[in-house]
């Protein structure tokens, strides 16, 4: 029996911690669902929009969510968007796993090739959570924000006790395919197994700042990344608190965007609990096409 490698799709970077790879073309699987994703020469989804133009041009920032790789590409909501208005360009570069401080180190990385009129912002609740974490269990290490304020850069260091044990373990990490895959596939099995049980280490780092000094570090970083940019806040609800009608978490992130003085999005006006996966977090493509739809008709650079 053949035995199917698939393209890496994420590389290490010492800045951001990690990206996506330029033009990869790969299949996910979510809930039985094949979607076929490709990654373009800047290492994102949809078409290439550089340099000068004159449509009005959208960057789009965010987690997994934005990303979308469980939805093919012509099924991703941002290129719906980008089909139904051929006065914009949309440029998504959203990345699984990020947290806000590496999309807006991102955005710095892309601002003077994409040349953005308008930015968006998507957050979702465990950013506040990421911002503070100075790695992501399964990927590697990244820059992070601490109570003060301050953005600290990528600390392998800090990495190092969610490694195995042995000699060289961070070489070979950076270095060597395998004990990268090994180590991604042992995380992903240690979370479905202790979900309840989250790694020691993983929660000191959780739970060492308080929730409100969280939520001050994320007014933090957009107050400051807004200064000279039209920018959106999007707020991208949970697929429980969509399912339960919570809104705490949208109605906290509209006054941080009132405060900070710019436009505010909540897509729980618009998703429904039939737009997630059953057994998934994210939308399905239903759930893009609604939120393609809303944004269509609401944003307006």
């Amino acid at each position: 029996m053949a035995i199917t490698v698939k393209p890496k799709v994420y590389i290490l970077d010492e800045e951001l911690g990690w990206t996506q790879q330029r033009n990869v073309q790969r299949t996910y699987q979510t809930d039985g669902v094949t979607a076929a994703v490709e990654t373009n020469e800047l290492g994102l989804r949809g078409p290439v929009y550089t340099g000068p133009s004159r449509q009005k041009r959208i960057l789009i920032l965010g987690d997994s969510f934005t990303a979308g790789f469980e939805v093919s590409n012509d099924e991703l909501f941002s290129m719906i968007w980008d089909r139904a208005r051929p006065d914009l360009e949309i440029v998504n570069a959203g990345v699984s796993g990020y947290s806000t401080v590496q999309e807006i180190l991102r955005s710095r990385q892309l601002q003077s090739i994409v040349q953005p009129d308008l930015y968006m912002l998507f957050v979702y609740e465990n950013d506040l959570n990421d911002n503070v974490m100075p790695f992501f269990p399964g990927l590697g290490p990244r820059p992070y924000v601490d109570e003060n304020g301050h953005i600290h850069p990528t600390n392998w260091e800090l990495y190092v006790p969610l490694l195995p044990p042995i000699p060289g373990k961070i070489w070979l990490y950076k270095n060597t395919l395998g004990f990268y895959l090994i180590h991604n596939w042992l995380w992903q099995f240690s979370i479905k197994k202790q979900e309840s049980k989250p790694h020691p280490y993983v929660k000191q780092w959780s739970t060492a700042i308080p929730e409100d000094v969280k939520w001050k570090a994320l007014e933090g970083l957009i107050a400051t990344f807004a200064q000279g940019k039209k920018l959106v806040l999007v707020a991208l609800p949970a697929r429980e608190h969509v399912k339960s009608g919570d809104t705490d978490f949208s109605v906290r992130l509209q006054g941080l965007a009132e405060r900070v003085g710019v436009q505010f999005v909540n897509l729980q006006l618009v998703l429904r609990p039939e737009h997630f996966y059953e057994n998934d977090i994210h939308w399905n493509a239903a759930g893009h096409k609604a939120v393609a739809s809303y944004l269509t008709s609401k944003i307006s650079p």
